[in-house]
């Protein structure tokens, strides 16, 4: 008479034993998940921190190949030394090599230039002062959690160096994306008389460039040129370094032109182009810069980089 008690226990055990099952797996689907994203970004990060790959002339490919030809590979860069462990551990990381010696040429390339960039990168930290670099880190057998974390300070320490410019802007687009029903022949002069009145109040400083960009935005006549005028009027952009646009859309000569305006000056009146239908840029607006803030006196990152590789393979070849 207690048998349905007894079927009824054993079921239940079999569902808490079934969801104890599932719920084992689910956790080690998510743990295998988890490592392969880990192990993909491990990999992505030797495209990261390698960030210069120099062209083939200019590589001392037959130099990597035979660095790691020697069962036993020591290399020296500068004050940093880097043997065979060091080596095994970025290809563990950046790889997924168990040894570098067991991945392949290119691989192999891979991970010489990332231990290059690593030692460059302190060099020229440890030379400039700009951190303070333990003289223990270039010593063969690394400790890597402190190493790796001594390399991102001193990036961000060369990064900081960079020579980067800070400006603010005014604009009064003469086509937005097409143009207004007045026709571009006329929307484009009478933008340009508009833009010029104020760019010589503010040469002559009756007017600061914030001032100009709300008389822009109260001169409800641009609504017929441009509907969104006033979200237009006014941009301000921080720490853009030779990399980059100073203002996107203006050219190239007249980007070199903004730096080379004194702080608080103000450029000529600038056109600027915007992506239409075609593949030819569109003439859209007219800007106005001032230049806010100038810092630092190196190249960008990537180009001081390469300029230190092409240096050292001159002398390794």
């Amino acid at each position: 008479m207690f048998g349905h008690l007894f079927q009824e226990g054993t079921f239940q055990q079999r569902k808490r034993k079934r969801a104890l099952f599932l719920f084992i797996l689910v956790g080690g689907l998510v743990l295998l998940v988890g490592a392969l994203v880990l192990y993909q970004t491990k990999r992505q990060e030797i495209r990261d921190l390698s960030s210069v790959s120099l062209p083939e002339e200019k590589k001392s490919t037959e130099y990597i190949k035979a660095i790691f030809k020697d069962p036993a590979p020591t290399v020296q860069i500068g004050k940093d030394t880097y043997t065979k462990v060091d080596f095994d551990y970025l290809a563990r990381v950046y790889t997924g090599g168990d040894t570098v010696d067991t991945v392949s040429e290119d691989e192999q390339e891979q991970i010489f230039e990332v231990a290059l960039e690593n030692a460059l990168v302190l060099k020229e930290a440890s030379n400039k002062k700009l951190t303070k670099v333990d003289t223990a880190l270039f010593q063969p057998n690394k400790d890597w959690t402190s190493y790796n974390k001594a390399v991102e300070e001193a990036k961000a320490a060369i990064i900081a160096q960079e020579e980067q410019i800070s400006v603010a802007a005014v604009f009064i687009y003469f086509m937005n994306q097409s143009p207004p029903e007045m026709g571009v022949e006329k929307s484009k002069p009478l933008t340009k008389t508009k833009m010029e009145a104020l760019r010589g109040e503010m040469v002559e400083g009756r007017m600061t460039i914030q001032q100009a960009a709300e008389a822009i935005k109260a001169d409800s006549s641009l609504a017929e040129i441009d509907p969104i005028y006033k979200q237009n009027s006014y941009a301000e952009f921080y720490n853009r370094n030779k990399s980059r646009q100073v203002v996107g859309g203006i050219s190239s000569d007249d980007n070199a032109l903004v730096w080379t305006l004194p702080v608080g000056s103000y450029s000529p009146i600038i056109i600027g182009y915007e992506a239409g239908n075609s593949s030819t840029p569109n003439e859209a607006y007219w800007v106005v810069v001032q230049i806010v803030e100038k810092k630092g006196t190196k190249p960008p990152y990537l180009e001081w980089l390469k300029g230190e590789k092409e240096a050292f393979y001159e002398v390794h070849q």
